[in-house]
């Protein structure tokens, strides 16, 4: 398990000005050289704040990338049990393609036994650095659609199994409560949540709940209630009013019919929930869409590398601060609903077989980035967006941005550029706004800057007052001013 950092942002800053230091040339006047090449260092102001959310077993700036559900111990095909997937080789993967959470419905704390698929899953899940968000019907039930059937422990009942059996889990994180709640539910899904929150907090753990929201769906659906819909606005507004959440999390699955086109409501829905938990103080994550071509959602398409690429890389640039694989392994039931899935390969980074499916190298790929920038982008604001040229999916909204701080301008190909706030300075993730085709970008400044880059991963250092940068299409780069 991971030890949690333990430096102050205060002191982290102050950690790497003195390492900046010693590499570089500064003199008084805030100029500076690196390799002969001479710059300006930028001025840094007060650092913004925002909303961040602790998780037990993941260190306080690692992008939690989730996934929803995990290796399975059953799955029945044409009348057979198949073997299970909740071994070395398939964890193995899921720890490659970067995942470091998986949220877990399938499972579940309630009656855990040595030996069982519940026990198994969970030490695997420690041995390869994978923590878990998992159900417990001890702690609270509200999969019904019927409020009073709902079940939620006291605080203190929950605490105490928080003591006595998750504790014996280290890769334990979490308690599931409700996926896709309708309204009608937000009094008991609270209820579930501030037990959950209170009793981790009178152990002192950083264990969260897990809630997620609907998509913008019909009105009836949001409510719960077949006589009275209610808008997607009022349905977020009554969630946020009625549970006080930690953080905001929802799904939408933009990719389906033609290839080329995307849903319309991508970015204003992303634009709802980053507004609102800026309002909130607290972190939003997403579901990305793995896949597609599903039994209960035939006509999603199988998504491309570069349609799952610029997901996450556009939901980093409106500053999501999680993000989450749907599904990350084969749900059982697509083998059976509705005829079961076209093809083994259209569900999830890992199959039924425990093989890897083409999104599983997609998400290998991305996890290269990410664990390369999570450190500054989980550090800083999200200040809004510049957008260069035509976006597949409509933006609109006080968030977009003409310029920002030193980027005075943009030139090029479509772009998609995150604004963000890095401890009183200023870093960009500029993504490639294309899901066909790889382009150039160039960035234009209001002065002769040090930059340090991050592309793929691996990072370099550039100087000048503009920055040419070649993406590939969905691609991201990293670009934090020095």
């Amino acid at each position: 398990m991971k030890k949690k950092k333990v430096l102050s942002l205060a002191a982290a800053a102050a950690a790497a000005l003195m390492t900046f230091a010693g590499f570089v040339g500064c003199d008084s006047g805030g100029n500076a050289s690196e390799g002969g090449v001479k710059y300006t260092v930028t001025e840094k102001g007060t650092p913004e704040t925002f909303g961040s959310l602790s998780i037990l077993g993941l260190e306080d700036n690692e992008l939690p990338i989730s996934g929803f559900i995990g290796p399975q111990a059953l799955y029945q095909m044409d009348g057979y049990n198949l073997p299970s997937t909740i071994t070395d080789p398939v964890y193995q993967k899921l720890a490659n393609a970067g995942v470091n959470l998986i949220i877990e419905t399938k499972h579940d704390l309630s009656g855990i036994k040595e030996g069982s698929a519940a026990d198994q899953a969970l030490r695997m899940g420690e041995k390869y650095g994978i923590q878990y968000v998992i159900r417990d019907t001890e702690s609270s039930n509200v999969e019904s659609a019927d409020p009073d059937s709902a079940f939620i422990a006291s605080s203190e009942t929950i605490a105490q199994r928080m003591t006595d059996l998750y504790s014996q889990y280290p890769a334990v994180s979490g308690v599931y409560v409700r996926d896709e709640p309708a309204a009608k539910l937000f009094d008991k899904v609270g209820q579930a949540q501030k037990a959950i929150t209170a009793a981790a907090k009178s152990i002192n753990k950083d264990y969260i709940y897990y809630a997620n929201l609907f998509p913008p769906t019909s009105g009836t659906q949001l409510s719960g209630d077949p006589d009275k819909g209610i808008t997607y606005e009022e349905y977020l507004n009554a969630y946020c009013e009625k549970t006080d959440p930690t953080f905001l999390m929802y799904d939408l699955y933009p990719f389906e019919g033609l290839e080329g086109s995307i849903s319309a409501s991508w970015f204003s829905t992303m634009s709802q929930y980053r507004a609102k938990a800026e309002e909130l103080n607290v972190p939003y994550w997403l579901y990305l869409q793995a896949g597609g071509e599903w039994p209960d959602a035939p006509t999603k398409r199988v998504v491309t590398e570069a349609e799952m690429l610029w997901s996450i890389n556009t939901a980093l640039c409106m500053g999501a601060k999680g993000i989450s694989y749907f599904p990350l392994v084969m749900p059982p039931e697509y083998l059976t609903i509705n005829g079961g899935i076209g093809s083994a390969r259209n569900a999830g980074l890992i199959n039924q077989f425990g093989t890897a499916n083409p999104v599983y190298y997609y998400a290998v790929k991305a996890a290269k980035q990410l664990k390369a920038v999570d450190d500054v982008l989980m550090q800083s604001k999200n200040m809004g967006v510049v957008v260069h040229g035509e976006s597949p999916a409509p933006l609109r909204g006080d968030y977009i941005l003409k310029n920002f701080r030193q980027l005075e301008s943009v030139s090029g190909d479509e772009c998609l550029i995150g604004c963000f706030d890095y401890q009183g300075g200023t870093a960009l993730y500029i993504t490639r706004n294309s899901t066909q085709e790889k382009g150039s970008v160039k960035l234009h400044f209001n002065g002769n800057y040090g930059y340090d880059i991050i592309t793929r991963g691996n990072k370099t250092f550039k100087a000048g007052k503009t920055l040419e940068l070649k993406l590939e299409a969905g691609e991201a780069i990293l670009v934090t001013l020095r």
